[in-house]
């Protein structure tokens, strides 16, 4: 596809003679392509370029440029390479030109003011009067607009006489006959400067230059690696659009930087995607590959993997082990414009408390890293309050704790490879899922520092029991009372038609935040049944026996009957309403809690057999 001119280039130039002033931001420092009469790209510096849209008539330039920035000043130069000695042009001009003296009315001696307000004195007579001499329009260039303010939260009686002298140099703009005199801003964003020096301003053109597309990524690519030329070779082919895909949101600099960095790390171009890791994580391997490798070699079955910890939940499984093989593989959001920006997976669970949700996530974490550390989870109930994103993310400069970052930015800095839990995500506070539609769709975040954070190597789950209590309110929106709409016995297709149409509801969730989740990723948990009630029974009994046996040296022994008993207390519906956490509570209670009293009054020793028998007030101990 050939390559046009960009739509803010197009704008600056359409508007070249028409408003007087501009201010351009985003991303203004960076290259970006300039296309000549036949076709041809480079790349050039964002001065360059409006010089050149305003002066496209090279044998007879309609513009004469001065650059200013905070440090050097002015300089008529495009390059600061032609500016001797640290004196910038205005300086040379106020030292060597007496006439500028009378044009300045004598109050710019640099010895009288500082070079912020020099600066804004000298913009002001080149804009507002007739210079004799001048046979060209005089257009100034603000280089680091946004840095002659201190502060943003207020500007100081120097940083506002700069800005009204602007102003005025703004209002009072001489036209000429082919044009007028123009000032452009250069910053970062629009409020970097103040707000009463654009707003309602008729004089003012405001232009947005965003990152680098994927035409202008791939026009770039292609010229620095020779290799990326060649439409016929395949391979090679195949690896330049992957490497495009992954460079998305980066700025050109940044591509470049790329190249140097597989110079470096000795990283052939084949292999060039590679560099993606070592620029955003600092490591060349990654660890993903591995995860893939071992699932290949050891044919894991992850769906019987999975049921070792997590019971009574196939229907569950059976979505799970899909989104996992798609993290594994790295085949998440290809059907999407960019490849592998997004995370590597999510997944909402969802139903009632104590079914199992948790623990998922826990074994898969396991499963994939061999290491349940490897779990980020925040309990979202701890982000309900406003502003509780900026302990997310971070706070914004200016602001208290800004330095420290936020607290999920930090983890995934020094964890970028991980499985993360954001634990009954429907009490996070709104503000913070509008954070997360970006994260689930570019797979990054910046923090409050500014620092770019990268989600596209996490594999991302939400929790919540939303769709299976009816909640009443009183009129501060605290709950006052909560009704089960769901049986204890309704199947797995009925709970997850539930949970959807509570998500979709009033009470539920943007949608927004569902499209990016996937409604096939929502997955919901039923109640735990009778039969998979007793497997869990019995396995924390088991397992308490086995450290009691590895802690203490006691056996002890429990009989049949003791154990039916138990599981009757478990089908209890106060406790199948808890799931496995109210099964662990009941065990605790009428188990451990008898059991601990009767080996410490009875002086229990290593090598001495417990045994555990039911009656009628509960369960008794004897020594064997």
């Amino acid at each position: 596809m050939k390559q046009r001119m960009l739509n803010w280039q197009e704008e600056l130039k359409s508007f070249r003679g028409v408003k007087n002033t501009f201010i351009i931001e985003g991303n203004i420092n960076d290259r970006y392509p300039v296309v000549d009469s036949d076709g041809n790209i480079t790349f050039k510096v964002l001065n360059n370029i409006i010089f050149d849209l305003f002066n496209d008539d090279k044998e007879n330039n309609t513009y004469d440029f001065f650059f200013c920035n905070p440090i050097m000043g002015f300089t008529d130069a495009l390059s600061l390479d032609n500016v001797s000695n640290g004196v910038s042009a205005a300086e040379k001009v106020l030292n060597e030109d007496k006439k500028t003296e009378e044009r300045l009315n004598a109050r710019c001696h640099p010895e009288e003011c500082s070079k912020t307000t020099l600066s804004s004195e000298i913009i002001r007579t080149m804009m507002t009067k007739f210079i004799d001499g001048i046979e060209k329009i005089p257009a100034i260039v603000l280089n680091y607009a946004s840095h002659y303010m201190l502060s943003q939260e207020g500007i100081n009686s120097e940083e506002h006489t700069f800005f009204l002298n602007l102003l005025y140099a703004s209002d009072n703009a001489i036209r000429y006959k082919d044009g007028v005199s123009t000032l452009i801003l250069l910053v970062e964003k629009f409020n970097d400067i103040p707000e009463w020096f654009y707003r309602n301003n008729p004089n003012l053109k405001m232009i947005s230059i965003s990152l680098p597309d994927r035409p202008t990524r791939t026009s770039y690519i292609e010229q620095i690696f020779e290799d990326f030329r060649e439409p016929e070779n395949l391979e090679m082919t195949k690896a330049k659009n992957k490497f495009v895909d992954l460079t998305d949101e980066m700025k050109i600099i940044e591509i470049s930087e790329l190249k140097r960095l597989a110079e470096n790390n000795d990283i052939p171009i084949e292999n060039i995607c590679d560099t993606i890791s070592v620029y955003k994580y600092g490591i060349k391997e990654n660890p993903w590959e591995f995860v893939k490798e071992k699932f290949r070699m050891e044919k894991i079955d992850i769906k019987e993997r999975l049921k070792e910890r997590v019971k009574g939940q196939d229907a569950v499984l059976d979505k799970i082990v899909p989104i996992i093989k798609r993290s594994v593989t790295g085949f998440s959001g290809l059907q999407h414009s960019s490849e592998n920006v997004k995370p590597r997976g999510v997944a909402f669970l969802a139903g009632p408390t104590g079914t199992g949700k948790t623990e998922l996530v826990k074994a898969v974490t396991e499963l994939i890293f061999e290491d349940e550390s490897r779990l980020l989870r925040f309990d979202m109930s701890e982000y309900s309050a406003e502003h509780a994103d900026q302990k997310l993310f971070g706070a914004p400069p200016g602001y208290v704790g800004y330095s420290n970052g936020g607290q999920l930015t930090n983890a995934i800095k020094q964890n970028p490879f991980s499985v993360i839990l954001f634990d009954e995500i429907e009490k996070a506070h709104p503000s913070i899922l509008d954070k997360f539609l970006q994260v689930l769709e570019d797979g990054r975040m910046t923090d409050g520092r500014g620092d770019t954070v990268y989600f596209s190597e996490t594999l991302i789950f939400f929790t919540s029991n939303i769709g299976i209590y009816e909640y009443e309110r009183d009129m501060k929106d605290r709950i006052t009372s909560k009704k089960r709409v769901v049986d204890f016995d309704a199947s797995a297709e009925t709970v997850q038609s539930a949970v959807l149409s509570a998500i979709e509801g009033e009470e539920g969730f943007k949608p927004e935040f569902i499209n990016r989740v996937g409604h096939n990723n929502i997955v919901a948990f039923k109640f735990i049944d009778k039969e998979n009630s007793e497997i869990i029974a019995s396995s924390m009994i088991k397992r308490i026996n086995d450290r009691i046996l590895k802690n203490s040296g006691i056996v002890v022994k429990i009989s049949e009957d003791t154990m039916q008993y138990i599981y009757n207390l478990c089908n209890e519906d106060k406790v199948v309403e808890m799931g496995g956490r109210g099964i662990g509570n009941l065990i605790e209670s009428v188990y451990i809690n008898p059991l601990s009293q009767y080996i410490y009054d009875s002086e229990c020793k290593n090598g001495e057999v417990v045994c555990v028998k039911s009656g009628d007030g509960g369960l008794t101990f004897d020594k064997e």
